[in-house]
C-alpha cells in the first residue's frame, strides 16, 4: 500500500499536524532510499536487525516524537534535556525546537547503525544504570505513586522478582530495572505511573505478541502500558517477562 501522509495526518492531534508534515519531509529528504512505513501510530524508516525502524516518529497529544537509538542520542544529553522523554525518545513541538544542524546529525546518525548491525543501550545509561542500587522496601517505593496502582505494580513485581531471584535496582524515582544486560542495561523494567503501570522490554519481544496488545497499550516499541491484570493473559506477561530476562 502506498504511504499517504495526509491519510496518517487526518487523525492525529490538529495542533501538531503541521509541525509533524515539517519533520516528516525533513527526515524523508536525509532518507534516501528508505521509503516510509506505517505501524500503528508510528511512520518509520528502514530496519534494524530486531525488525524494528532504525527512526520513526509519532504525533500525539504532546507533540510529535522522534525515536531511534540511544546511541544516537547520548552525545547530545546536554541538548536535548527534558526533550528527551526516553532512551530512544526526543519530543518535539515544531521543526525549529531543536537546532536543524542537531536535527540532521541524529537522522544522519539513525539511518547508518553499526556495522555489526547491532544496538546497545547508550553508554551514558549504562553508565547511570551500573551505579544504581537495589531496591530494599517496595512499599516505600510505592508509597508516593498512585494508589490506583498499587495492586497492579506490586503483582507485576512479585512475578518478575520470582523469575529473577533478587530485587531490582532503582534507576530513579519511577523506574526500577531487573538484571543486567552484556552492554550494562537492564533486561526488563517497570515503573508505576500515572497512567498505568509501564513495562519495560525490547520491541521484538513485544511484537510476539501483537494479535493481543492493542495499538494503544504501546506507548513506544519496547514500552507497555498496563492498567489491569487481566488485560492480557497471564501466560503472555509471563512469556514477555521470561523472554526479557533470557535476552
Amino acid at each position: 500500500m502506498k504511504f499517504e501522509l495526509d491519510s496518517y495526518l487526518i487523525s492525529r492531534p490538529e495542533k501538531f499536524r503541521e509541525a509533524a508534515r515539517e519533520i516528516f519531509q525533513f527526515i524523508q529528504a536525509r532518507a534516501g532510499s528508505l521509503q516510509p512505513e506505517i505501524s500503528g501510530d508510528l511512520i518509520g524508516w528502514g530496519r534494524d536487525q530486531n525488525d524494528w525502524f532504525l527512526l520513526s516518529l509519532s504525533v500525539r497529544k504532546g507533540g510529535v516524537m522522534l525515536y531511534c537509538a540511544a546511541r544516537v542520542l547520548d552525545p547530545y544529553d546536554d541538548i536535548l534535556r527534558s526533550r528527551r522523554t526516553g532512551m530512544t525518545c526526543v519530543k518535539l513541538s515544531r521543526l525549529g525546537t531543536l537546532d536543524e544542524q542537531v536535527l540532521d546529525d541524529i537522522v544522519t546518525k539513525a539511518f547508518n547503525p553499526p556495522a555489526d548491525g547491532k544496538e546497545h543501550a547508550g553508554k551514558a545509561y549504562a553508565e547511570r544504570a551500573a551505579s544504581k542500587k537495589q531496591l530494599t522496601d517496595f512499599d516505600a517505593y510505592l508509597a508516593d505513586k498512585p494508589e490506583k496502582t498499587h495492586d497492579l505494580a506490586r503483582k507485576l513485581y512479585t512475578l518478575i522478582r520470582s523469575k529473577i531471584g533478587e530485587e531490582p535496582y532503582a534507576y530513579d524515582d519511577h523506574i526500577l530495572g531487573f538484571g543486567r544486560r552484556d552492554d550494562g542495561w537492564y533486561k526488563v523494567l517497570m515503573a508505576a505511573r500515572a497512567s498505568g503501570v509501564m513495562l519495560y522490554t525490547s520491541g521484538r519481544i513485544l511484537d510476539r505478541h501483537a494479535d493481543l496488545i492493542k495499538k494503544s497499550w504501546r506507548t513506544g516499541k519496547s514500552c507497555l502500558k498496563l492498567t489491569r491484570w487481566d488485560q492480557l493473559p497471564e501466560s503472555v506477561i509471563e512469556d514477555i517477562v521470561d523472554q526479557s530476562l533470557a535476552s
